[in-house]
């Protein structure tokens, strides 16, 4: 993966087994007729809706999605019965199952921005208190600053955050590690009964 974004290249065999094989696995019409209309994390009859209401098992999602699935679940005990495990591997294949998918977001100031206000928000915004007050009351997932992982109260937050402490390296989801004109195509096939994909983590309850 990673001399294939250095190289911007989807020339590794890899790829096209993994190509092959989800061919193969669609021609099995394993899911609903038009199942890529089901929204990730809108509604009671989106990805997320349908894991908080009991009608999926499982969705493949990041460490935002369980509140999400909170504001949508029925049951005020949600958030306890919901588990995290790493995307199943196949035995015998190569790769490292400890490898984790994923992304971030980020914040910065503009060119016009005031100085150093702006630099000092950001800061602020970053700082181990700030963080633990956002995961503890505004439900964001993992903090931005590891100082702040205490802060962490559901089970499953706290497995991704040991996941991601362990795994050898994080490979950058690909519309965001290859450049524009190849990254952007890449998100379309990401988006079905599952929403979008997240840090190689499934949220299951």
């Amino acid at each position: 993966m990673k001399a294939s974004v250095k190289a911007v290249s989807a020339s590794n065999p890899c790829f096209l087994k993994a190509g092959s094989d989800l061919k193969a696995f669609m021609a099995a019409k394993p899911f609903p007729s038009a199942f890529l209309n089901t929204p990730a994390q809108v509604g009671a009859g989106s990805s997320a809706g349908l894991v908080a209401d009991g009608k999926a098992a499982m969705e493949l999602q990041g460490d935002w999605d369980p509140s999400v699935m909170e504001s949508l679940a029925p049951s005020k005990k949600f958030l306890s019965d919901i588990g995290w495990f790493p995307f199943p591997s196949v035995p015998g294949a190569p790769g490292n199952s400890q490898v984790l998918l994923g992304g971030g977001d980020g914040n910065s100031c503009s060119t016009s921005a005031p100085e150093p206000a702006c630099a000092n928000f950001l800061a602020y915004l970053e700082s181990a208190s700030a963080q633990k007050e956002l995961v503890s009351t505004a439900n964001v997932g993992l903090p931005a600053n590891p100082a702040a992982s205490g802060a962490l109260t559901l089970p499953a937050e706290q497995q991704i955050l040991q996941a991601g402490q362990h795994t050898p390296y994080i490979q950058q989801y690909f519309d965001l590690a290859y450049p524009t004109n190849v990254g952007t195509p890449s998100r379309r096939p990401r988006h079905g009964p599952g929403g979008a994909a997240g840090p190689a983590a499934s949220s299951s309850s």
